[in-house]
């Protein structure tokens, strides 16, 4: 179900589950070019109405401006030998909406990427590599933000990374990450997740000029909050001032005790020659703790050795719990990749 401002609820025929991997341009060659990123990788599975796997596409593409980095073949595992003799970026694209058009016959689909960013990236690779492709460019009228889907059910406004969706959703992550099949397949069996138990209602939002400028604003808007944060006039702000921001100063009572935290796995393997009363207090709370997190299943204690998403994801537990327990007693069953 697709909601698109105020516009009726639609029932969708086919869903695309869409994922890209990029280079990067160094300075150098960016040049004159108006791209930060170049696609190497086009991965996608198309889902029937009832969230079944139909097909997958998968295919290089050979980037025009760039190489492919240590950074890039680390994280992706692929090199300049896998895109040497690859298709260009325009007849690449041209090939995966064929794709559609032949899978679904004409009939009208929506397509989900984790985050607005593949969209900004194909807009904008279009813009250089395809400008007069207005077929190419129809097709960017049809993408979702899933990640955003993700975070409103879940109950909070930050980016949350597609493996770490997955492992909320008690799925495991099929394959590769950062494999642009194999991202594009677990998006899908989120997505089916999310439509196919009754616990849910998420609500999604068609990317456009509008929307996707407003996600951008509030991607730098944060980055630029950060920023100030790190600054030194950020240091001398006040708790209060800070507070508006949704940013909580440390003390320096709390900065020291993080810092103990960072060198040493808690208070019971830090012996100072003196402890004071809250210090032996403090000791035997987190013993008291780490003791009763041992009675938790595996996958709790690691949520909670990891920071609890109700507090790095700033949740309220009610909400947690509701999404938990709906994910947890509810198998995706897309099918096999």
């Amino acid at each position: 179900m697709i909601t698109e401002g105020s516009d009726s609820v639609q029932r969708i025929k086919f869903h695309v589950c869409l994922d890209l991997e990029m280079s990067e341009l160094t300075p150098s060659e960016m040049g004159m070019i108006c791209l930060k990123r170049e696609v190497i990788q086009i991965g996608a599975v198309i889902l029937d109405e009832n969230f079944k796997l139909i097909d997958k596409f998968c295919m290089f593409v050979k980037p025009k401006f760039s190489r492919i980095s240590e950074f890039i073949n680390g994280l992706t595992g692929i090199d300049d030998e896998d895109v040497e003799n690859a298709t260009d970026f325009e007849t690449a694209f041209s090939a995966y909406v064929e794709w559609i058009e032949k899978k679904t016959g004409g009939e009208k689909f929506v397509t989900y990427c984790w985050s607005f960013m593949d969209h900004t990236q194909l807009r904008d690779e279009l813009s250089v590599k395809a400008k007069e492709r207005d077929d190419l460019f129809k097709n960017l009228e049809t993408f979702v933000d899933l990640q955003r889907t993700f975070g409103e059910v879940l109950g909070t406004h930050s980016s949350i990374a597609l493996g770490t969706a997955v492992q909320y959703c008690h799925e495991a992550f099929a394959g590769k990450e950062h494999s642009a099949i194999d991202d594009a397949f677990n998006t899908a069996v989120i997505l089916s997740k999310l439509c196919t138990c009754k616990k849910f209602s998420p609500q999604f939002h068609m990317l456009n000029e509008s929307y996707v400028a407003m996600a951008e604003q509030e991607k730098q808007e944060e980055k630029e909050l950060h920023k100030s944060f790190s600054s030194a006039f950020a240091s001398f702000l006040k708790p209060e001032q800070l507070k508006k921001f949704g940013i909580k100063k440390e003390t320096q009572e709390e900065l020291e005790h993080k810092k103990i935290a960072e060198t040493t796995d808690d208070y019971s393997n830090y012996v100072p020659a003196k402890l004071s009363k809250r210090e032996k207090k403090l000791m035997k709370l987190q013993q008291k703790e780490k003791k009763q997190r041992m009675k938790f299943p595996p996958e709790i204690r690691s949520q909670i050795a990891n920071h609890h998403p109700t507090l790095k994801y700033n949740i309220e537990p009610i909400d947690w719990i509701h999404f938990y327990v709906g994910m947890l007693t509810f198998r995706a069953t897309v099918g096999d990749l």
